[in-house]
Parts: structure tokens; C-alpha cells; sequence
């Protein structure tokens, strides 16, 4: 299974599915290690997510399953481009809600052999649901999963091999 903030906040968006419109998710990126860094979101909707979702949602699409993949491909290295992720080790997670009554806060931390996710919504929204969330995040990572576990020949290269980190010219020093 490929992990990593990439893939998770690509996962995210083509839960968009479930509302049939991409529908505002709060996922929150901790810049604590930055000079006064305290957090900010994670932009997720980049033009190479955006085929991707399209790609993976549309039932009419005419596209293979290795031109999913290529998408997908597309959609995790530009994401890449724009974050990275320092997963704890400890089995917690935070959570956080959404910040417009239509809208979903989504947290995760990856775990070597699992991703607890926290999901919610407000509950006076008729629009939104939480479980129904939770149930097409984990539709969504299964099929990328199974996209990723295509032969060798209609896969090509590793779907990622390293994830990019940038580095800030004044680090916050503790």
C-alpha cells in the first residue's frame, strides 16, 4: 500500500463523490517546526487531483485502469510538491471540525499497518454524514489500493519512491 499525506489528502478528495460535488474538507497541517509556525491547511486540489477524481468518480470515463493509475501517479507527485508528513508513532489522533456547516473535518495519522482517521460534521446539516464520509474514504483508499496493485507491466514505475520535503531557511529551535 503506498502511505503517506499525499495519498491520504488525494483519498479525501475523491470522496467528493458521496455529494456528487467537491464539498469544503478542513485538513489541518502542523507548521510547528517552523518560526512561529502553529498550523494551517493542507491545499489539496491541484489540477492533477482534480483528472484524478474526475477520472476515478466518472463511471462513464472510457479509461483504463492503468490510465487511472497514471493519474493517480500525476495527482500524488504534485500533491507531494506541496506537503509532507511526519506521522506519530503513538496511536492518537486529534480531531477538529469542520468549519462550515456543510463542510467535513478529516484527520488521520498513518501507523505501520493501519490509518486511524477522525471524520466529523454537524449534525444540523442535512448534507453531510459522517459515517457515509468514513464509509467512501474507506471505498476510496480500497480502490486506489487496488489501482496500485496492478501487474507490474500495466503499473510501470513505483507509484513513490520518496516523498519531498522542503526545508524553511529559519527553523523554529525549541
Amino acid at each position: 500500500m503506498v502511505k503517506g499525506a499525499a495519498t491520504l489528502s488525494i483519498c479525501l478528495l475523491t470522496t467528493h463523490w458521496l455529494h456528487l460535488r467537491l464539498t469544503p474538507t478542513y485538513e489541518s497541517a502542523s507548521i510547528r517546526r517552523f518560526q512561529e509556525g502553529r498550523v494551517d491547511n493542507i491545499r489539496s486540489a491541484t489540477p492533477e487531483a482534480l483528472s484524478f477524481v474526475k477520472a476515478i468518480t466518472d463511471h462513464k470515463a472510457a479509461l483504463t485502469d492503468s490510465e487511472k493509475l497514471l493519474l493517480l501517479k500525476d495527482a500524488i507527485r504534485a500533491q507531494t510538491e506541496y506537503t509532507v508528513m511526519v506521522p506519530t508513532a503513538m496511536e492518537m489522533f486529534c480531531c477538529y471540525g469542520p468549519v462550515v456547516p456543510e463542510g467535513y473535518g478529516a484527520c488521520y495519522n498513518p501507523q505501520p499497518e493501519s490509518i486511524l482517521f477522525c471524520i466529523s460534521s454537524f449534525h444540523s446539516c442535512k448534507e453531510t454524514s459522517s459515517p457515509k464520509f468514513a464509509k467512501a474514504v474507506e471505498e476510496s483508499l480500497t480502490e486506489m489500493k487496488d489501482l496500485c496493485s496492478l501487474p507490474q507491466s500495466a503499473a510501470g514505475k513505483p507509484l513513490v519512491t520518496k516523498e519531498k520535503a522542503t526545508r524553511p531557511s529559519q527553523c523554529h529551535q525549541p
